[in-house]
């Protein structure tokens, strides 16, 4: 199974501004664009607790989607659940793959935060990462992932520049 991870983060690898965790107080309009553009063809989306309760608000919900946020205590968002649509579940990146996998899921996407990605990223189930880097430094705030078991090898895909000010793109595979 293709797991994606698609992020936005600081010159300096924050995906947070400090203790902020609203992205879009800092994110381009041309990243907003490419990253609800895959979210639109997106049949699985995953996120952790933290990125959902950021982010609810702003979550359009439809019919042959599914987004599922990973947290510990999924009865704590019952009254929440969208059959179909979204779940709330308490299992491990690998049961949840294995699960999508053999309900016929040819793909993932992964939209974090630092915790849900590292989860995916420690056991091997990333194959790619698109980045988008905004030209800001914010000195403090969540990284992409916190500490790995091991370095990860990748593998440069593309780089295209999203605007004049020099936010850029970045699609890499994942190559160990």
């Amino acid at each position: 199974m293709n797991v994606k991870l698609m992020m936005v983060q600081s010159l300096d690898g924050c995906i947070t501004a400090g203790k902020n965790s609203n992205i879009y107080d800092w994110t381009s309009q041309e990243d907003a664009e490419q990253f609800f553009a895959e979210i639109a063809t997106a049949k699985v989306i995953v996120m952790g607790r933290q990125t959902y309760e950021a982010n609810r608000t702003k979550i359009k919900l439809r019919p042959g989607t599914l987004r599922v946020v990973l947290t510990s205590q999924p009865d704590q968002f019952i009254s929440e659940k969208v059959p179909e649509q979204l779940e709330f579940s308490a299992e491990s990146p690998t049961q949840l793959v294995k699960r999508l996998a053999a309900a016929g899921c040819p793909e993932i996407l992964l939209v974090g935060g630092s915790i849900c990605n590292t989860a995916f990223l420690a056991v091997g189930l990333v194959t790619e990462i698109w980045l988008t880097i905004e030209p800001v430094i914010f000195g403090s705030g969540l990284t992409l992932c916190q500490t790995l078991p091991s370095p990860m090898a990748l593998e440069l895909q593309s780089c295209d520049q999203l605007n004049s000010r020099g936010t850029l793109l970045l699609k890499y595979r994942v190559t160990e």
